[in-house]
């Protein structure tokens, strides 16, 4: 076992202490730092849009709050249907203080993705929406066309007038109350609500101020949505609970000129900021020679970098890149976490480099972990993802039988520690599976089981090495999709980054290799398809001794995703099988 004790990080007079809540930590921020810069929103990620102290955030919060109670908010879910930006931060705030349950949610784009609201308007049982004039003209009708969806409340912040601060009133908030429903993304299964309490959010802070060495002199900053765990717990609620200011601008910005990102952190003295791995790529792919003349990136101190499966190649990249930008290859903090644990779970060493560690894929392929030789032809390179951080146990656990792996032995991930969320709204037999479990062999738990692959080394370093239900199991071997998918997007220039997806179809010989892979769009008018599959195919061939028994190409932008942008690997193989995917000359 691996667990260590939680410290008190708070001021002891803050009244927001791991048995405490989040209505209190911001009015203690309000009384005690009133005039201190809070939150800055860039628009188009360059020039301050607005800016709020954290008395001004106070005032603002109450009104809109004291508006949540007259609806009789209190208690009961409240979507967020908002654009990034700082009424997203006034209205989750506000969902808290009014003593409701904030649901926030991937922002529509077209009417057609109504359907995904409807869907969580209808699991969560919300009657109160808080969104814009703009949105609300574009999904009213939609949401409202089915019977249940009957008596919405909407809250246009943009437009509805407020009552005073002074008619608000504090709600009873005890530290296990629910404070939002974090819907899953969904790369996996369908969507699940995750019930986080104020303890859970507290404690999690205090473990990312842990693994971060975060303090008073931290900056934070960034781009991730805000309706996405990673952008919510850090972006919003860390600059909250450490009481510093936020510089922050919407993905799409950065993902149409990702040198904003850098700017920002050169500009405004980011110290700590990161993104899930394919961002880093996208910086070293998009961002030019003349562009990085104007940087400085020696106040990064932490990069961190999860969410998805973390490269190496993508670290060093990043590293070698940006080194004549003052970048510091230490700042480069590899991380693992999910929406069940509030955030984060576990985390590397600040100011050191990243742990790496070359495994002999065969061995991985029987779930074990064993250093590679100086003659392994082709070693697997895993990236650690950090310690166990304090109040918290993680085990590695055999998913069958439920007993403990021992170190060095590939085994499902379990969690414990106080920022396990509670469960799944309105699902005991799922929480009870997830949430609930147990070793078999010593009876300790309740554990969470997070549904990842992993294992701990000696000296107590995580690596993760896949999701249990997306293995891809071929004739008794082992093969973790991220690596397959690796292979096939090094193997050609005309494939398009972060846009394969590999797994297992069900064949009359039993379980056979397909791929599914984006071209990219300046490639797709003049690639031979055909030519271009048996590149793909000899690539996996050398690498993986595995055959592709199907291989998809389709164009950029079609391969099914999380609102996130995680690729959903499920989703993916149901409409190949289904033969709803887009093919671009056809499939293999």
């Amino acid at each position: 076992m691996i667990s260590k004790e939680w410290p008190e990080t708070l001021p002891s007079d803050c009244g927001a202490t791991s048995s405490d809540n989040i209505v209190k930590l911001l009015g203690w921020r309000s009384r005690n730092q009133p005039d201190q810069h809070a939150y800055t929103f860039l628009k188009s990620g360059d020039v301050p849009e607005e800016t709020l102290t954290w008395a001004e955030l106070d005032q603002q919060v109450r009104c809109l709050a004291a508006c949540l109670q007259a609806m009789d908010a209190e208690g009961k879910p409240v979507l967020l249907v908002l654009p990034q930006g700082l009424d997203y931060v006034r209205a989750f705030f506000a969902c808290l203080c009014a003593g409701a349950i904030a649901v926030p949610i991937y922002p529509p784009v077209r009417k057609s993705q109504a359907e995904r609201i409807r869907g969580v308007v209808r699991d969560a049982g919300a009657r109160v929406i808080v969104s814009t004039t703009h949105f609300v003209e574009m999904i009213r009708e939609e949401i409202g066309r089915s019977p249940e969806m009957t008596g919405l409340q909407w809250l246009e912040i943009d437009r509805s007038e407020l009552p005073r601060a002074s008619e608000w009133r504090a709600p009873e908030i005890t530290p296990d109350r629910l404070a939002l429903l974090q819907y899953t993304s969904g790369s996996v299964g369908a969507p699940k609500g995750v019930m986080v309490s104020h303890r859970n959010i507290l404690s999690n802070e205090a473990m990312i101020a842990s693994a971060f060495e975060n303090d008073e002199r931290t900056v934070v900053g960034g781009w991730l949505p805000f309706f996405h765990d990673m952008g919510l717990i850090y972006q919003i609620l860390h600059p909250l609970y450490l009481g510093v200011p936020a510089y922050l601008m919407s993905p799409m910005a950065f993902l149409q000129k990702p040198v904003r990102w850098l700017r920002a952190i050169s500009h405004y003295g980011i110290t700590v900021t990161g993104a899930p791995n394919f961002a880093y790529d996208l910086c070293v792919r998009e961002i030019a020679a003349e562009e990085k003349r104007s940087l400085d990136l020696s106040c990064w101190r932490v990069a961190f970098n999860g969410a998805e499966p973390v490269r190496s190649e993508t670290l060093h990249r990043f590293a070698e890149a940006f080194r004549e930008c003052g970048f510091h290859p230490e700042a480069l903090h590899p991380c693992y976490g999910m929406a069940e644990t509030t955030l984060i779970a576990t985390g590397g060493r600040p100011y050191s480099l990243p742990v790496e560690y070359r495994v002999s894929p065969g061995a991985l392929g029987e779930d074990r972990a064993v250093p590679a030789d100086s003659e392994e032809r082709k070693p697997v390179t895993l990236v650690g993802c950090g310690h166990t951080l304090p109040g918290e146990t993680v085990r590695i656990v055999h998913p069958e039988t439920r007993s403990t792996c021992a170190l060095g032995e590939v085994g499902e991930i379990w969690i414990a520690g106080p920022h396990v969320a509670l469960g799944y709204w309105n699902a005991p037999e799922a929480t009870s599976e997830t949430f609930h479990a147990c070793t078999s062999d010593t009876g300790e738990g309740p554990f969470l089981r997070t549904g990842d692959l992993g294992f701990l080394r000696e000296d107590g370093e995580l690596f993760v090495t896949g999701r249990r239900k997306e293995l891809i199991i071929i004739r008794g071997r082992n093969y973790l999709p991220a690596d397959v998918e690796q292979t096939v997007e090094r193997s050609c220039p005309e494939l398009a980054a972060n846009g394969v997806a590999a797994f297992s179809i069900p064949t009359e010989d039993g379980e056979a290799l397909a791929i599914v892979a984006e071209v990219r769009k300046e490639a797709a008018r003049e690639v031979d398809p055909a030519a271009l599959a048996r590149s793909v195919a000899r690539a996996v061939l050398l690498q993986h001794e595995l055959q592709a028994r199907e291989i998809a190409l389709i164009r950029r932008g079609t391969l099914p995703r999380t609102t996130s942008g995680k690729i959903q690997r499920q989703a993916c193989k149901a409409q190949l099988c289904a033969g709803t995917l887009r093919l671009l000359g056809g499939a293999r």
